[in-house]
């Protein structure tokens, strides 16, 4: 969780009072719209079927399908999330796609972008991710996947 909070974007007030996360990382903003009922909740379940068919998946093909998004610009626009996010690319070795977040200012009206995009120093996070994972694993004994065998 500590490397999130790194990359994380936070709303401010137009006076700089800090009240709340407004979006998160892109890769979460898409995963919280992927669940809940916006247009796209239904991206990795579509990929899925792209590969097995168009039948109801098992979490294992939707797993497969949420590991093999690759969203262009012109796709997150028509999804419907304009610029909020970066074009985002996962797989079985990263799940997050993309590592940036900005900004959002309250103004007492509307929101804004107040920051240029913000982008994760993985030299940094990537070793207490990989460290914070392999110490989860261990505790709730879940057998590490090896990404290279699968395809």
């Amino acid at each position: 969780m500590a490397g999130r909070a790194m990359f994380a974007s936070f709303g401010t007030s137009s006076n700089g009072r800090f009240i709340g996360p407004k979006i998160r990382s892109a890769r979460l903003t898409i995963s919280s719209s992927i669940r809940s009922a916006h247009p796209g909740c239904s991206i990795p379940i579509r990929q899925a079927q792209s590969k097995y068919g168009k039948r109801v998946v098992t979490g294992e093909e939707v797993r497969w399908g949420a590991e093999n998004l690759n969203l262009d610009a012109g796709k997150i626009k028509a999804l419907g999330f304009g610029d909020m996010v970066q074009p985002l690319k996962t797989s079985c070795s990263d799940h997050e796609g993309v590592r940036k977040g900005r900004i959002h200012t309250w103004d007492g009206k509307d929101w804004s972008y107040t920051s240029d995009w913000y982008e994760a120093d993985m030299k940094i996070l990537g070793p207490m991710i990989k460290t914070s994972a392999q110490a989860y694993a261990a505790e709730k004994k879940i057998a590490q996947r090896d990404c290279s065998k699968e395809k």
